[in-house]
C-alpha cells in the first residue's frame, strides 16, 4: 500500500490532522483564522494610514500657500514703507529681516493717519477697513505658523491647537477644527490685501513717492539691509 504520507496526499480528507475535532486540525484553523484577521486589520490600517497621508498632504499645501501669500503682503508693505517715510533709520530697522510685521502694520497706519490729507479724504473708511483685516489676518498666521495640529481619526481632518505649555487639566486646550478650505480663504483675503494697497493708500499719498534723505551712514546701513534680504 505504501506509506500512509503518499496516502494522505492523494486523500487529504482522511487525514486526521485535517478533522475539525483533531487538536492539531483545530490549531490550523487558528492559525489561518488569524493569518486572515491579521490581514484585514493590516488592509484598514493601511487604508488608514494614506487617509491621513493624503489629508496631511492637502493640509501642508494649504498652510503653504497661506504663508507665500503672507510673504508677499510683508514684501509690499515694506516697500510702501520705504516709499512714503521720511525717516532713513526708521526705514532701516524696518526693513530688518528680524523685525516683526506688527511694527511695518504699525508705521504705516501711522504714516496714513499723520497725512496731511487723511482727515479730508473720504477713504479713510476704506483704509480702516483695510488695516483691521490686514492685522486680523497677520494674528491668524501667527496661530496658525506656531500652534500644533492634531488629526482626527473619526473624520479624517485635522483639529487646530494654539501654543500653550500648559499642563493644568483644568485648563485643557480646545482644539479648534479648522479645514485647508479655510485656509486657502485666508490667504486668499491676503492677496486680495496686496491688490488693493494702492487704492486704499493712493488718496493719503496724493504727491506719490517721498524722497528720503540719508547720511553716509544711514545709506551704509540700508544696503547692508539688501544684502541681508
Amino acid at each position: 500500500m505504501g506509506e500512509w504520507s503518499d496516502y494522505f496526499e492523494d486523500f487529504p480528507e482522511e487525514n486526521p490532522i485535517n478533522q475539525p475535532s483533531h487538536p492539531l486540525g483545530m490549531l490550523v484553523e487558528l492559525s489561518e483564522e488569524r493569518i486572515r484577521r491579521n490581514a484585514k486589520n493590516l488592509r484598514s490600517q493601511n487604508a488608514q494610514r494614506k487617509k491621513r497621508e493624503q489629508a496631511q498632504a492637502e493640509l501642508h499645501r494649504s498652510i503653504g500657500a497661506l504663508m507665500e501669500a503672507y510673504s508677499w503682503f510683508d514684501v509690499h508693505l515694506g516697500l510702501k514703507i520705504k516709499m512714503h517715510s521720511n525717516s532713513a533709520p526708521e526705514v532701516i530697522s524696518l526693513l530688518n529681516p528680524k523685525s516683526p510685521m506688527k511694527l511695518r502694520l504699525e508705521c504705516l497706519k501711522r504714516l496714513v493717519e499723520g497725512s496731511p490729507v487723511y482727515p479730508e479724504t473720504t477713504h479713510a473708511g476704506a483704509w480702516g477697513e483695510w488695516i483691521v483685516q490686514a492685522e486680523k489676518v497677520r494674528l491668524l498666521r501667527n496661530d496658525y505658523a506656531h500652534g500644533r495640529w492634531v488629526y482626527n481619526h473619526g473624520n479624517n481632518s485635522f483639529f487646530f491647537a494654539p501654543l500653550s505649555w500648559d499642563v493644568d487639566p483644568k485648563r485643557p486646550v480646545t482644539p479648534i477644527a479648522t479645514s485647508p478650505a479655510e485656509i486657502d480663504a485666508l490667504a486668499t483675503e491676503i492677496w486680495i490685501l496686496i491688490r488693493s494697497m494702492d487704492d486704499v493708500l493712493r488718496p493719503c499719498f496724493p504727491l506719490g513717492r517721498r524722497n528720503i534723505k540719508m547720511d553716509t551712514a544711514s545709506s551704509e546701513g540700508l544696503a547692508k539691509t539688501r544684502e541681508g534680504n
